[in-house]
């Protein structure tokens, strides 16, 4: 009965369906509370609750998952929720419990879209004024996904977060958290997503995250990382996302990052990295979008990037490139090309106006020369961008 906006009072006939297994009363109006006879529903596994929390919610023993994300409850917490020995799943809304770690089964943890600036109390001992506490490492080694995102978490990332070793997911985005990216979350070698997204993290990128040979996706944009991208992650062969832009890393892209076969998205963006894209690699046949625009990026483009069949995104801009841009003719699912701002040169290849899908061209701020192909998408101002390439303004005159 979720999202339909239903008003009113629940019935009581509601709780005499003594079978019933799966009950969701999210995103509406209802009125009265949740009366006490929730209790008669003893085989209800799955529960999604709007409204006040009921004390015999508790006694739901054969609950495993409780949702109350979009819940926006006050009061007191039932504190006997926690002796739900079957509960796994805990979705929650609003001011954090201070005996949640206790729930012994405890798989999945979201916490998520609040608006936190107190405490997160993770034992009764614990007020930490906003920080995460050192004692989350204490929750469940059975735990498999923790969810903390956008919230306003600040503090650092305990050592022990190696501990939860069955971790499958790990989201801590978009908070307040400062210090570096402890070394032992290499430990967590089930993680398949790891999301640190827009924080205030710095320091080095442990090398040790090529140790978590599992992960499918990365995401560490946003942050103060500096120093080297680690070579080390390219033992993660199954990685499809590499997010790791905007941070302050500098040297060069290791070759052992352009290697990883899997990879559907890299995003090395808003860098200092230097040195040229690796040269001598396989064709990466599944990746979609690469983006390592605005960085101190130098050399020729690599001819092995028309073998990358499948790239639709290619962002170049900002960097210091040079020489002719590479046959790339075979890119014919791309949509969006920018090569401005580099040193490019030589003539507009004219196999772009036959890209039947590019919705987008930048080839401005080179050194371009000769005619600008007039035909297909050429004749698309919307579409392709050419200003500031003295060569080209010079033969249209």
């Amino acid at each position: 009965m979720s999202g339909n906006i239903l008003r009113g009072d629940i019935p009581v006939g509601l709780f005499n369906c003594s079978r019933l297994m799966k009950l969701y009363l999210l995103e509406n109006h209802i009125g009265g509370g949740v009366p006490s006879e929730l209790e008669s529903l003893a085989k209800l596994k799955i529960l999604n609750l709007e409204g006040g929390i009921p004390d015999a919610l508790a006694r739901l023993t054969q609950l495993v998952s409780l949702g109350l994300a979009l819940n926006k409850f006050s009061g007191a917490f039932p504190p006997s929720i926690y002796n739900i020995s079957s509960l796994k799943f805990l979705s929650m809304f609003g001011p954090i419990p201070t005996t949640f770690s206790t729930i012994a089964n405890l798989q999945h943890l979201a916490i998520v879209w609040n608006k936190m600036t107190g405490s997160i109390p993770i034992t009764s001992q614990n007020r930490l004024g906003g920080d995460l506490p050192t004692s989350i490492t204490n929750l469940s080694t059975n735990l498999w996904k923790l969810d903390l995102g956008r919230n306003f978490i600040s503090g650092t990332i305990p050592y022990d977060i190696g501990n939860l070793i069955s971790l499958q997911k790990l989201r801590l985005d978009e908070n307040l958290l400062t210090g570096p990216l402890p070394s032992s979350i290499g430990k967590l070698s089930s993680l398949v997503l790891l999301n640190l997204t827009s924080n205030r993290l710095s320091g080095e990128l442990p090398s040790s995250l090529g140790n978590i040979t599992r992960l499918e996706q990365l995401y560490l944009s946003s942050n103060s990382f500096e120093g080297a991208v680690p070579p080390s992650l390219g033992h993660c062969k199954y990685i499809l996302y590499l997010w790791i832009g905007s941070n302050k890393l500098n040297g060069t892209i290791p070759q052992e990052i352009m290697q990883i076969q899997s990879l559907v998205y890299l995003n090395l963006s808003d860098n200092s990295l230097t040195g040229s894209l690796p040269k001598y690699i396989k064709p990466l046949e599944r990746l979609c979008t690469l983006s390592v625009e605005h960085n101190k990026l130098s050399g020729k483009l690599p001819q092995v990037l028309g073998d990358c069949l499948s790239v639709e995104n290619l962002y170049l801009q900002g960097n210091f490139f040079d020489g002719d841009i590479p046959n790339i003719k075979g890119l014919m699912g791309a949509k969006r090309l920018d090569f401005s701002n580099n040193n490019l040169f030589g003539s507009i290849p004219g196999y772009f106006a036959n890209f039947s899908h590019l919705e987008y061209l930048n080839l401005s701020i080179n050194s371009f020369e000769g005619e600008v192909p007039t035909e297909g998408k050429f004749q698309n101002a919307t579409v392709v961008t050419v200003f500031g390439n003295k060569g080209v303004e010079a033969s249209r005159n």
